[in-house]
C-alpha cells in the first residue's frame, strides 16, 4: 500500500500517484487508469455536488457592448438638436446676409425647420448627432468647429486670392466675415521650378 505524505496530494510537485485508497482503515484499490491526482475508492471518493437547474452552462453566450449615450435633459435628445440645429443654420444664414447673398440666406432660413426636424429624427439613430447639435450635450462641440473654421477662412481665402482662384471683392466681404484682413496680392504665383 503506497501511502502518501500529508504535506504533498499524490501527482502534485513530484509525489507519486496512489494506487490504494487513502482514507483511514480502507484497503481499497483505486480503479484502473485513474487520475494520477486521485486519492480514494469509489466507495470513499466525495460525491460531487449536484448542478442545480439554474448553474448549467449556457450553450452559447452573447456579449452585448453597450456604449455611453448622451444625456438628455426633460426635453428629450431629439428635441435638443432640432432646437441646436435651428440654431446653427440661422448661424448659416446670418452668414449669407453678411456677404450680401440675400437669396441663399432667405433659401437656408426657409429650409431650416425642416432641416432641423429631420436631423432630430436622424439623432434617434445615431447619438454622433446630438453630440454635435444638441446644446446640452456638445459641451461646446459644435462652438470649437465653427471656431476653427473661423479661424482656418483667413489662410484659405488669402490662398484663393493669391491663386486668382476668388475675386478680391468678395474676399474683402469673406475677410471682414472672418474677422481678418486679407492680406493676399492678386498677382498670381509662378510654378516653383524644381529641377
Amino acid at each position: 500500500m503506497t501511502m502518501i505524505d500529508e504535506d504533498f496530494e499524490p501527482g502534485v510537485a513530484g509525489a507519486p500517484p496512489v494506487d490504494f485508497c487513502q482514507r483511514p482503515g480502507c484497503e481499497n484499490p483505486l480503479p484502473e487508469n485513474h487520475h494520477p491526482m486521485r486519492k480514494y475508492c469509489d466507495e470513499h471518493q466525495p460525491k460531487q455536488s449536484k448542478t442545480k437547474k439554474g448553474d448549467t452552462a449556457p450553450s452559447s453566450v452573447t456579449v452585448n457592448f453597450k456604449t455611453s449615450t448622451p444625456k438628455s435633459s426633460k426635453k428629450g435628445p431629439s428635441e435638443e438638436v432640432v432646437a441646436g440645429a435651428t440654431s446653427v443654420l440661422s448661424f448659416v444664414s446670418l452668414g449669407f446676409q453678411l456677404v450680401g447673398d440675400v437669396e441663399c440666406a432667405t433659401a437656408v432660413s426657409a429650409q431650416a425647420p425642416q432641416i432641423a426636424a429631420q436631423l432630430g429624427e436622424l439623432a434617434i439613430y445615431h447619438p454622433g448627432i446630438a453630440k454635435i447639435f444638441s446644446p446640452v450635450n456638445s459641451q461646446g462641440e459644435m462652438a470649437a468647429w465653427i471656431g476653427l473654421a473661423i479661424a482656418v477662412a483667413p489662410v484659405v481665402i488669402a490662398i484663393l486670392v493669391h491663386h486668382n482662384l476668388m475675386p478680391a471683392g468678395l474676399a474683402e466681404k469673406l475677410g471682414g466675415l472672418a474677422g481678418a484682413v486679407v492680406m493676399a496680392s492678386s498677382v498670381p504665383t509662378e510654378p516653383a521650378d524644381v529641377a
